[in-house]
Order: C-alpha cells, then sequence, then structure tokens
C-alpha cells in the first residue's frame, strides 16, 4: 500500500468512527452531536382504559429514571410534553418517549471541555418523520446554554 492509500483507508475509518450523521448546529451557533438515544412507546403495559393524571407523571419520572440507569452524566433535561385533553383527569402523553445524551462544543465554565446534556421528550408519532427530524426539533425547544452541563473527563 503506498502512503497516499494508507492516509485515504485512514479517513476512511476516521469518518467511520466520528460521522457528522449526528450532528446539528443549534440557534445559538453551538455544535452539538447525538451520542446516545433511545425511544420507546408511551404507556407500555396499561392493562385497559384510559391513563389518569398520575399515569402522565408516572411515564415522565419513568423516563428519569431511564436515563439515571443507562446514561451518565447530569440529570435529565426534560421538554415540557404537550398533553392531549390537558385540563381532564385523562390526559394523554404524546405517544413516543424519547430520550438523548448530547454533547455540546460550547463550553460553560472554565476547566471544562465541552457540555452535555441528557434530554427526554414526547412526540406525536409520524412514520414520515426520520429520527433524526425528531431530535432536531427537540433541540430547537431547548436553550443550550441554560440547561446544558459543563463537561470535563
Amino acid at each position: 500500500m503506498s502512503n497516499d492509500q494508507v492516509a485515504d483507508f485512514q479517513d476512511i475509518k476516521y469518518l467511520k468512527v466520528f460521522s457528522n450523521a449526528w450532528q446539528f448546529v443549534l440557534p445559538s451557533g453551538c455544535t452539538v452531536w447525538v451520542v446516545r438515544l433511545d425511544v420507546r412507546r408511551t404507556y407500555l403495559g396499561l392493562l385497559g382504559g384510559l391513563p389518569c393524571r398520575g399515569d402522565v407523571d408516572a411515564e415522565i419520572d419513568s423516563a428519569k429514571d431511564f436515563v439515571r440507569r443507562n446514561f451518565h452524566g447530569p440529570e435529565a433535561v426534560v421538554v415540557s410534553p404537550e398533553l392531549y385533553d390537558a385540563d381532564s383527569i385523562s390526559p394523554i402523553l404524546p405517544p413516543l418517549r424519547f430520550a438523548a445524551q448530547i454533547i455540546g462544543s460550547e463550553v460553560l465554565n472554565d476547566g471544562d471541555e465541552c457540555s452535555w446534556m441528557n434530554l427526554i421528550w414526547f412526540a406525536e408519532i409520524d412514520d414520515d418523520k426520520s429520527i433524526k427530524a425528531f431530535v432536531e426539533e427537540a433541540l430547537k425547544q431547548v436553550d443550550w446554554n441554560a440547561s446544558a452541563s459543563g463537561y470535563t473527563s
């Protein structure tokens, strides 16, 4: 192999490891990358009937607990969900729960290397929308500088 072929091969390997496929630029100009993502249907295990207001809180608490158990890092930031029939005794969360760990280029404090956030949000099912589009919509609802935490390895 020539030196040029080795360099090309190393570039290919680098791009497979450090893809920009899950990179977003926030309105503030900060570049962020999704490093972990989980998607789940809400109300799994509900045996019948409609969920009650307590079930909404239980779903959100369950999502926070999932993030604590499976993602390391800061406490999760929850995008306030839009409830269907919010004023009733049986409001309903959107049927999809997303949890993502996101690392950003923004340095928030002296001594930090970057910033990061664990983010939870809920969304309606849309078969025509990509997962990346769901993430991008959620990130538009978050003030990164106010909600993210500093990261130091």
